[in-house]
């Protein structure tokens, strides 16, 4: 499914097929009309929970709710909640698909206040976006390719019945019923074990991940990588599912000493952990972003098939027409949630996702504060700062010494989209500045306020701050890192390039074994390697590795003269 209107698709329009609906030709015009229309907008509104619940495998079930509740509306002409504007069906939908969404948070006692908020008389135009800068979700079908690369790689670590039921079902688009019949058994039987394997793949996509970028502040993390040779296999796949869930500590995981659970599909849901056992704080906060930024491609690519399956079965039953059992395509949608990407770096599996590449760069502004020897609208220059002959360390400091929003800054609330995992930010020099998720691309520094359940997000480039809640209780203390461990939170160059940490999927294939640290404005990439530093700081003016866009992952990269950085910014306090 894509997100182009149905005046741009062959076949009737939206109108067309409501009209076919309240006025049906013939005893089947009505089951086909709703199967239209349901194949069209499937994906879409998939694509929408996604975005919005940040949880492929809730997206699901909320899709098959949404269907249903529009199935009992459109059998029945007369409803009240007929959509009243046809040729907006798929909005209808949207606004059926929140309100699933809000009653589900409402039940859950996480989003009370959200539903006062957002009342039925809003549009969904007014909702908040995490990202503004973001392409639309249909612009951006990157990400969907991007996605497609690795869960084919996590496919490969399936055992030969499994990858091959797996690619039955996904790749050759074979019904339950068709593969039953294939190997001898029951369709029921079939779909459980396409649900386990969702169920792994759906984990193992996120453990690639952690697996194929950097995670250098988990150090046993990195031991687990270690251990295990390329290409991404099932027992590394397996070892760190575990060690982000279970255990932090954990040692080879071939299995549990204590609960002796080896099957990959119930390391996450029946595998019990002893009192002195703790699941990695760092890398389950990672698995968390992961799993909200990828949410709309996995959901697209693993569970837009059996949904779309349950949907069509539902309205069958509804409208009391026999299933076909036939197999239908599963053509994978391209409405991509309007998320960034998470900060990427080095792996030595990174030749395992070759073609994927995405340097995300953050939106833009004009927020300095704290240049050395600054201008009239910057605030006193921090002692960190270096003469102006020199790159200058710059601290953004967007709140007072008592924690206040300075007066020539502006504050977006966005309280009803909320933060949770924080923890001390890389970026920080001072206490209580720390880094949320799922938000990512845009709390990557956040000012903890006062009562310490809200914080102050900020951007170098900007005078501007979002006000979030958390939802996972008061913030703790957050101490910065030691001097020698803080990375600069953006760069610029001396010719004004701008560039901000990696924030995108699958780290990019590069020459040699260098690494993106930083993406550039459309110039590149700052990268770094075995014999490249990140930093020359020899001199008064640093300077970086850029390597520019194009350039050829061979193994002996040509490398242009070090670009001079004009200056690094932090994140501070008064």
């Amino acid at each position: 499914m894509s997100g182009e209107t149905t005046s741009e698709r062959e076949g009737p329009t939206d109108r067309e097929l409501l009209e076919r609906l309240r006025a049906p030709a013939g005893a089947d015009d009505r089951d086909r009309a709703l199967e239209t229309l349901a194949e069209r907008h499937l994906s879409a509104v998939l694509a929408f929970l996604a975005g919005r619940t940040r949880d492929a495998e809730l997206a699901a079930e909320l899709t098959q709710q949404t269907f249903a509740d529009a199935v009992a509306i459109l059998v029945d002409p007369r409803s009240s909640a007929w959509p009243r504007e046809p040729d907006r069906f798929r909005a209808w939908l949207f606004g059926i698909a929140e309100r699933r969404r809000l009653n589900h948070y409402r039940r859950q006692g996480r989003e009370a206040g959200r539903a006062k908020v957002l009342g039925e008389e809003r549009s969904l135009d007014d909702l908040p976006r995490e990202d503004p800068e973001r392409p639309d979700p249909a612009d951006d079908p990157v990400r969907l390719y991007q996605a497609r690369l690795v869960v084919q790689e996590v496919a490969r670590t399936l055992p030969p019945d499994d990858r091959e039921l797996y690619e039955w079902y996904y790749r050759e688009e074979m019904s339950a019923a068709r593969i039953a019949e294939r190997l001898g058994g029951a369709a029921k039987t079939v779909n459980n074990r396409v649900t386990a394997i969702k169920t792994v793949v759906s984990e193992g996509f996120h453990a690639f991940l952690l697996v194929a970028n950097d995670r250098t502040s988990c150090p046993r993390l990195a031991e687990i990588v270690d251990r295990y040779p390329v290409p991404f296999s099932a027992e590394l796949r397996d070892h760190v599912v575990k060690h982000t869930y279970n255990c932090a500590r954990c040692g080879s995981c071939g299995q549990c000493r204590l609960c002796r659970v080896t099957d990959p599909a119930r390391i996450t849901s029946a595998c019990t952990r002893s009192a002195d056992c703790e699941r990695c704080a760092t890398c389950h906060r990672e698995h968390l972003a992961l799993r909200a930024d990828w949410a709309p491609a996995v959901a697209l690519l693993l569970f837009l098939r059996p949904v779309r399956e349950a949907v069509l079965e539902s309205i069958r039953q509804t409208t009391g027409s026999a299933s076909d059992g036939g197999d239908r395509g599963d053509r994978d949608g391209e409405v991509l949630s309007g998320r960034r990407g998470r900060p990427r770096g080095r792996r030595r599996l990174q030749a395992a996702a070759a073609g994927v590449s995405a340097a995300v760069v953050l939106a833009g502004g004009a927020y300095v504060a704290g240049l050395a020897g600054g201008g009239e609208d910057s605030p006193a220059a921090g002692p960190d700062d270096r003469p102006a002959a020199g790159t200058r360390v710059v601290s953004v400091v967007p709140v007072t010494a008592s924690g206040d929003v300075r007066a020539d800054h502006t504050v977006l609330d966005l309280s009803d989209a909320l933060l949770d995992g924080c923890g001390p930010s890389a970026f920080a020099t001072a206490p209580d500045i720390v880094t949320c998720f799922p938000n990512s691309a845009t709390a990557q520094a956040c000012w903890v306020e006062e009562g310490r359940t809200t914080v102050l997000c900020g951007s170098p480039w900007e005078k501007r701050v979002r006000r979030h809640a958390v939802s996972d209780g008061p913030i703790g203390r957050a101490e910065p890192r030691a001097e020698a461990d803080r990375q600069p939170w953006t760069l610029e160059l001396d010719d004004g390039t701008r560039c901000n940490p990696r924030w995108g999927g699958p780290a990019p294939i590069l020459p040699g074994e260098l690494s993106g640290r930083y993406a550039c404005e459309g110039a590149g990439l700052v990268v770094e390697g075995a014999d490249v530093p990140l930093f020359d700081k020899s001199a008064a003016v640093w300077t970086v590795q850029l390597l520019p866009v194009g350039s050829d992952p061979g193994s002996s990269p040509r490398l242009e003269p070090r670009r001079k950085v004009a200056a690094v910014y932090f994140a501070g306090r008064p």
